[in-house]
């Protein structure tokens, strides 16, 4: 790999100039230029300085560069969140949210299509990203060639900003080019929702002597022999990278249980149908309900498992409605509901309701013959309706699959065929069908689950991606499909005992690792984040078009990581399932810090009127707390979660750190993490205990049959742990589906420590 140091001139936002120099360790330009490398067990470490020798009169940016030569363009390209194969597929221009049409689908057969994001041109072209646009920061390639793997790691920014990097084929010089720039300066265009075509702002830096710019980064080049083997050293090589990443204490899991729960009473309920509604806009027809997804049919498995009696007698409700209202005649569930009339999920023809997502129908499988499993094991009664309703719901899933083949993306309920083919947009539909074969006692749907699953596995995951989980994206590369196939995975594995599903979830597990942050983004300190000291590590990305990451998976708990955990012993999920659940209860508005809207969507607001609408805020929220008002407008109300972790500039620098006005599923994903995940794991025979939740937690051996657990809850809500302590002998053995009812517990007040004793053949179940 060749290495040059490039000093580059800006006329606004395009280069006008660059004077290219080969870099080495005695390379010499007309700055003082001092580069160090370090051998860091298998990786190399880098700090290059930059410092100015001379004012500069225009605009400057200085960048790396790395050249690889003998390249082919069908090499696999990544970037975190951002790139997968290059994103090099079929591209349309489309308006949010977009969607093919029926003469488009029958066209690309099923091919993954993407709206205008950025991507790599097939045959060779420029992609431009930011930092804020990854996940991590860092690049890589996937050589089938020369059986070799590259991965490129550096920090956010340094003294002149942010970092930019972009990626260059020439498919007639067989090269790749890797620029590392600084500042980030997208030359002529950045991107917005959907459009790559927007004027870029990024400007270059005006240099004064003795200026410097630091550059610190990581190669790592490896023998490599699949694209999966390279994703598993990212995985092995993610938190190892010295990034800023914290989990700091601040709302443990059940006092934000307690917000939502009370929230979903007051403002979810519709009282005419009788359902919880998975959204509070105002306005359009998905106000109400979408199945799966978002929410619908999924939010009632923590009411029925945890809640009080209100949210029991709602969700048996909400069940009736289902079944009542949205079961087509074949089995499958309309996908949206409002004001009393059935939509379907076609977002240009909402009218026509025989028209539905594939994977809104396989979440609602999934969690409905969960919640089955959970009325049962709590010995409580199941109408008969929702056993019928299931099971029809299952034999619809089989039926689809043995006549096509599939289960695309889009189905048509009347043709009974897909509507849009493709994509791994049911990748949680085989655990589904898993569990259904337990409950009701039929091999014909296990038996359908795994070669679902193995399909998936050779169609998305060994290729490098899964993709079209989300509706609103059309088939782009995505971390809702993958964490929907390790739920699959992980699933198959604990009910056939056979490793080989064991193999396709460690694989599943590095590529959903690649979505989640894995350090603490530096926000500017202007921003309603900044202020709040939120810590992004653990934030998880959605796809490759809608530019932020969010509070939590859509719509999972991440439980899958930790099952991961207990089948392998590797630390590194349990902390990644640590990282997902523990950054979620920052982003609660919650009545002693409710959160601002400080933009709408799209808006761009400046600057400036940032700062005086924070100020105002803090203003009403003086005088709302000290009149005892409702909250004012602007706010968003207790115990919403808005889905914007913004890192990424797509919806204007100025609200990087920022979020609207907004209610979304990851209040599910929420309540599904204090439902499902231990606030503290505790291994019996060893001792070790580690702390998922907002908790401070250790276990000593107070004599041969008991052990003592120390906790200490650092914030100022009273918390509710939930402890799962099991032997390292039990930890072999595949829990039971409703594992999380049988949870010991233990209140401790804020601010205090409580000892828990636990006996050291506690099992598990």
């Amino acid at each position: 790999m060749n290495r040059f140091f490039s000093i580059v001139r800006y006329r606004q936002s395009k280069k006008i100039s660059e004077n290219r120099i080969p870099l080495t360790p005695n390379t010499q330009t007309e700055a003082l230029l001092r580069w160090t490398q370090r051998p860091d067990g298998d990786r190399t470490a880098h700090e290059l300085v930059f410092r100015a020798a001379q004012n500069e009169k225009q605009p400057t940016g200085l960048q790396l560069v790395f050249e690889e030569q003998d390249w082919q363009t069908d090499n696999y390209i990544f970037a975190p969140a951002a790139l997968y194969r290059g994103n090099r597929f079929d591209s349309l221009a489309k308006p949010y949210p977009p969607m093919l049409t029926k003469e488009e689908a029958e066209t690309y057969a099923g091919a993954p299509v993407l709206s205008d994001v950025p991507r790599l041109p097939k045959g060779g072209g420029t992609v431009q990203l930011a930092v804020g646009d990854l996940a991590t920061p860092c690049v890589g390639y996937f050589s089938k060639k020369k059986q070799q793997g590259f991965l490129l790691f550096f920090e956010q920014k340094n003294e002149l900003g942010n970092f930019g990097i972009s990626l260059t084929e020439d498919s007639k010089r067989h090269t790749l080019t890797i620029t590392l720039a600084s500042p980030c300066v997208r030359e002529e265009h950045t991107y917005g929702m959907c459009s790559t075509a927007l004027p870029s702002t990024d400007r270059g830096a005006l240099l004064k002597r003795g200026d410097t710019a630091t550059f610190r980064f990581w190669e790592i080049r490896f023998p490599c022999g699949s694209i999966t083997d390279f994703l598993n050293r990212f995985f092995a090589c993610r938190a190892e990278i010295p990034l800023p990443r914290t989990h700091p204490h601040t709302v443990p899991w059940s006092y934000g249980w307690q917000l939502m729960e009370e929230k979903y009473n007051q403002r979810n309920w519709v009282a005419p149908e009788g359902f919880y509604k998975s959204s509070e806009a105002e306005s359009s027809i998905y106000r109400q309900w979408q199945t799966g997804w978002v929410g619908g049919a999924m939010n009632t498995l923590p009411a029925l498992a945890l809640g009080n009696r209100e949210s029991v007698e709602k969700s048996r409700k909400t069940l009736d409605f289902i079944f009542w209202e949205l079961q087509h005649p074949s089995g499958f569930l309309y996908g949206v509901f409002c004001d009393g009339v059935v939509y379907g999920d076609d977002f240009l023809h909402p009218e026509n309701k025989n028209i539905v997502m594939s994977r809104k129908n396989a979440d609602a499988l999934y969690f409905l013959v969960r919640q089955l499993m959970v009325l049962k094991e709590k010995n409580e009664p199941i109408d008969p309706l929702w056993l019928s309703g299931v099971r029809k719901l299952a034999d619809a899933f089989i039926a689809f699959w043995q006549k096509n083949g599939e289960l695309g993306q889009f189905l048509d309920l009347e043709k009974q065929c897909p509507y849009i083919a493709g994509s791994a947009s049911a990748g949680i539909a085989p655990a589904a069908l898993a569990l259904c074969s337990v409950f009701f006692d039929n091999p014909n749907d296990l038996t359908a689950a795994k070669a679902l699953a193995w399909r998936y596995y050779t169609d998305y995951i060994q290729k490098g991606y899964s993709n079209g989980g989300p509706g609103e994206i059309l088939s782009a590369p995505d971390s809702e499909s993958a964490f929907a196939l390790l739920e699959s995975y992980v699933v198959l594995h604990t009910h056939t005992g056979d490793d080989k599903w064991l193999r396709c979830a460690v694989d599943t597990a590095s590529l959903c690792a690649s979505w989640c942050v894995s350090y603490d983004y530096q926000y500017d300190k202007n921003t309603q984040f900044y202020r709040r000291g939120i810590a992004t590590t653990g934030a998880v990305w959605a796809n490759v078009q809608n530019k932020h990451a969010a509070p939590g998976i859509c719509t999972l708990s991440g439980a899958s990581l930790f099952q991961l955990y207990r089948a392998t012993g590797d630390v590194r999920y349990l902390a990644l399932c640590r990282d997902i659940g523990h950054a979620i209860p920052q982003f609660i508005s919650r009545p002693d810090q409710p959160y601002y809207a400080s933009y709408i969507w799209h808006d761009g607001s400046a600057g400036w009127e940032k700062r005086r609408m924070a100020l105002a805020a803090k203003l009403s929220l003086l005088l709302t707390k000290t009149l005892r008002l409702p909250l004012p407008e602007r706010f968003n109300p207790i115990g919403r979660i808005n889905e914007r972790v913004n890192l990424s500039d797509w919806e204007g620098k100025s609200n990087v750190g920022e979020v609207p006005l907004g209610s979304c599923w990851c209040e599910v994903s929420a309540m599904l993490t204090y439902l499902e995940l231990p606030a503290v794991y505790v291994q019996t025979d060893t001792a070790f205990c580690f702390a998922l939740d907002h908790v401070a937690c250790r276990a000593e051996q107070t004599d041969a049959h008991t052990l003592t657990l120390h906790l200490h809850n650092p914030t100022k809500y009273d918390a509710q742990y939930r402890i799962f302590a099991e032997s390292g002998e039990a930890q072999k053995m595949p829990l039971p589906d409703t594992f999380f009812l049988r949870y010991q517990t233990a209140f401790v007040k804020a601010g205090t420590e409580k000892t828990i004793p636990i006996e050291r053949g506690t099992p598990h179940v």
